[in-house]
């Protein structure tokens, strides 16, 4: 009888060490819990066929029980998501850890996360899923990008500031000599050959585009306006389109106009801005036989976007990273019709500053063979 006793002790004391280890372990998995939602991370798990297993701290969007057994691509559609799959299916080809930023669409929210995928090995040593785990960068990145735009700007500023006096300065010099050439000819009934006042209305020309170039220059490193006032920004828009000679090149413009409200704007630099990246898109298309620019302008609750969309040749992931760094261009320099220089690279980056400086964002999707689409999300308020 005693032993019984002595048994049901031990096992009430064993019983009660389990229910204490467990309480421990309890609480422990609940602190990772709760790190990993402080921590912006996604901790998960995924079978051979990139159904998930398990996860922690979905994306608001989901829910645990909506997810497991399930796919990325069947839980939400767009371009992060077939990133994600395809660095999933490397890692189970491969066997490698892989490293890369992602970013995710969400309704209207931009969410950047760096994915950290390793394969998931049995004892035979087969790959048999991936774990991964996402931290949550976008405001990392944002804060990144910020220190970019200012050492960005400080550069240009100088670059500016040390060579728009000395370029004016060479300028004047040469428009002075060129319009004393052509007046001295004047006065001497036109002796010079008809050759060489062509040239020398050329060289003029020329001149005036490089103030122009320094003007850029100038532009991209000034301060903030406080010239603004209330603007329609589909009137700016109508502005900048009738300067254009669409149908010399058989360009056709589509227009997707809504109701917008009325936003305050420095009215010059931002149609400056947008008549760049209209212009951009000009030159995508006018050497192309589908030559259509679509333009949309919808608002949402705290911006007015504008999309700005052509059916040219499209860009590179490479090039997509470059496209608005300053002297950056895809164009080629020179082009002998009309003795034009094209493609100097400060279009974009001017445009970029002057929409920044409006608190907006400008931002491109593009596709090589597909076209580009530029998007511009100005502030309301």
């Amino acid at each position: 009888m005693n032993y019984i006793q002595q048994d049901r002790q031990q096992l009430i004391n064993q019983l009660e060490k389990l229910e204490k280890e467990n309480n421990q372990l309890r609480k422990f998995f609940n602190r990772i819990e709760l790190a990993i939602g402080e921590g912006n991370l996604i901790v998960a798990q995924c079978d051979e066929d990139l159904r998930y297993e398990w996860i922690y701290n979905i994306h608001s969007n989901f829910n645990n029980q909506k997810a497991v057994g399930k796919r990325d691509d069947e839980l939400e559609q767009g371009p992060g998501i077939e990133k994600l799959m395809s660095l999933k299916r490397k890692v189970l080809e491969t066997g490698q850890k892989i490293r890369r930023g992602i970013t995710f669409h969400f309704s209207d929210q931009e969410i950047v996360y760096y994915v950290m995928a390793k394969p998931v090995i049995n004892e035979q040593d087969s790959i048999v899923g991936v774990f991964t785990v996402s931290v949550d960068v976008t405001e990392f990145k944002k804060t990144h990008q910020q220190i970019m735009q200012q050492n960005k700007n400080q550069v240009m500023r100088q670059l500016a500031l040390g060579i728009s006096h000395q370029i004016n300065n060479m300028l004047a010099i040469v428009m002075g000599d060129a319009e004393l050439i052509l007046f001295e000819s004047k006065k001497n009934d036109n002796q010079l050959p008809q050759k060489s006042i062509q040239m020398i209305n050329d060289i003029k020309k020329q001149c005036n585009k490089a103030k122009q170039l320094i003007l850029d220059l100038n532009s991209m490193v000034e301060t903030k306006s406080d010239n603004t006032q209330k603007c329609l920004i589909t009137n700016l828009i109508e502005d900048i389109l009738f300067d254009f000679n669409w149908p010399e090149y058989n360009v056709e413009v589509e227009r997707r106009y809504e109701d917008v409200s009325k936003i305050k704007v420095d009215k010059s630099k931002l149609k400056k801005a947008l008549s760049n990246i209209i212009t951009n898109a000009y030159q995508a298309v006018m050497t192309k036989e589908n030559t259509k620019i679509t333009i949309a302008v919808t608002e949402t609750s705290k911006t007015i976007r504008i999309k700005i969309k052509d059916t040219g040749s499209g860009m590179s992931d490479e090039v997509q990273e470059k496209i608005f760094l300053p002297l950056y261009t895809t164009k080629g320099e020179w082009s002998q019709d009309n003795n034009q220089i094209k493609g100097l690279g400060l279009g974009l980056t001017i445009a970029e500053k002057i929409i920044k400086d409006h608190q907006g964002e400008i931002k491109v999707e593009s596709q090589v063979g597909e076209g580009s689409i530029f998007i511009i999300d100005l502030a309301k308020n």
